[in-house]
């Protein structure tokens, strides 16, 4: 959700809010509007950089905010 113009999430388990950076939540969007099954799908849909892509997945699964799947 953007509020202000940035982006934010609420992770209700947690009870924890994350201001989140413009890929981060563009991620996030992209997952909850489109579900990409694969990285390059997910890439695609966000015309990302792969690394940067791939640090933002980390630091969401860090959070909790995703969850890795094989």
């Amino acid at each position: 959700m953007t509020w202000g113009g940035e982006w934010v999430c609420h992770h209700a388990l947690a009870n924890d809010t994350h201001r989140l950076s413009e890929l981060a939540g563009c991620v996030l969007d992209a997952l909850a509007e489109r579900s990409p099954q694969t990285m390059a799908e997910l890439t695609d849909a966000l015309d990302a950089d792969d690394e940067a892509l791939a640090e933002t997945l980390e630091t969401l699964a860090a959070l909790d905010l995703v969850e890795r799947v094989a």
